[in-house]
Parts: C-alpha cells; structure tokens; sequence
C-alpha cells in the first residue's frame, strides 16, 4: 500500500533517514519513506530548504527495506529487518460480526495495533452473489492525510464473496497503523450476519 501524505506529514514519520528515498527532477522532488510518498516543488522555497538542509544529504544511502525472517519456535514471534531497526512480528487474527441487511451496508474495523501488517481477510456466512468493496480510509483524529476519512487505498473492487467460507490472502502484506479504518461496501442477498476476520501481524520493538 502506498500512501500519499504532504512533506510536512512525511517527515513526521521519519525515524531513520537513510530510508528516505528521493528523485530529484527540474522542478521538484519525488520522495519515499517506506510505504508513503510525498513530492516537494522547488518553488516552495521553506520545504525545499527544509528537504536539502535537513534531509537530502543523510538520504538514499540505505536499501529501501531489506528483510529478513528467522523462524522461531512455536508461538514464539519472528524477526523483521528493516533498514538497521529489529522489530518482531507477532501473528494475531481480529474478528467482528456483522448484521446486514438486504442490499447495500457499510461496516468499519479501527485498528488498534500501533503498526501491523494485513496479510488476509476471511468472511463467514456470506452468500453466492455477496460482493464488497474494501478501502482503507485516515483516521478521525490526527489523520496522517490531514483530512478525516480520506480514502488511502482499496483493495477489493465489487469482490464476489463465496459462500459459507470465503478466505483471501494477499501475496504482499499490507501496512497498517493505529486507528486507520478497513472500510467494506458491502452488498448483500439476503438479511443476515456475518463474521469477518483479519488475518494481520502486529510488528513490535
């Protein structure tokens, strides 16, 4: 997932410069840190002084994530590498019930996980013909776009559920912070309740 935030609310979020990743083009600069994207036009003189007095220099000198993964004993937690920072990541799985009505619904799941990461999604009880959307939208508070509710990527398009049991993993995971919103359109047949359960792995220090 790529996430677009403002120079300002990127740089709030950079622990390790050297994992900045930038281009510079004849007008601006492309930048990247981890999974968020940002751009700063050389004619907004404060960012751009900002950028190169405080940033460019320490930039692009460490891969842009390198992981590795040593597997540990069971219910234990693996290792994750990123940059030069260790952190483990611990499998959880989160559910909730639904009940729907006929026809269009709209759900939410917060996340209450500082960071995570969204390897899967399974949906119980859903009936042929079901099918949803899936968008991942800010948080209310303190949102990393500065606008509430602004969509920050979708991962399902009108997906057709199957019936009874429906599992979908993903063969890239997906990262998550505290308090964003997993969004669902969902379309039913029929009024009734359904479960839904996130597949995730919580990444810790």
């Amino acid at each position: 997932m790529e996430v677009y935030l403002t120079w300002t609310a990127l740089k709030a979020l950079i622990t390790d410069k050297g994992l900045l990743r930038y281009v510079e083009k004849d007008e601006f600069y492309s930048l990247k840190y981890k999974d968020f994207e940002s751009s700063i036009l050389k004619s907004d003189t404060t960012d751009c002084t900002d950028f190169e007095t405080n940033y460019k220099s320490a930039a692009n000198k460490s891969p842009s994530q390198t992981v590795t993964v040593d597997k540990l004993t069971p219910f234990g937690s693996k290792t994750i590498t990123i940059g030069n920072v260790e952190k483990k990541l611990y499998a959880r799985s989160t559910g909730i019930q639904v009940a729907l009505t006929a026809g269009a619904n709209q759900f939410d799941y917060t996340l209450t996980y500082p960071h995570c990461k969204l390897i899967g999604i399974e949906a119980i009880n859903a009936e042929a013909l079901d099918y949803t959307d899936l968008k991942i939208v800010d948080r209310h508070t303190s949102p990393y776009l500065g606008v509430p509710d602004a969509v920050l990527n979708q991962f399902a398009f009108s997906n057709n559920l199957g019936p009874s049991f429906y599992i979908r993993l993903a063969q890239f995971d997906a990262d998550l912070y505290q308090d964003m919103i997993i969004r669902f359109n969902y379309t039913s047949v029929s009024a009734k309740t359904i479960g839904i359960n996130f597949i995730l792995y919580e990444v810790k220090s």
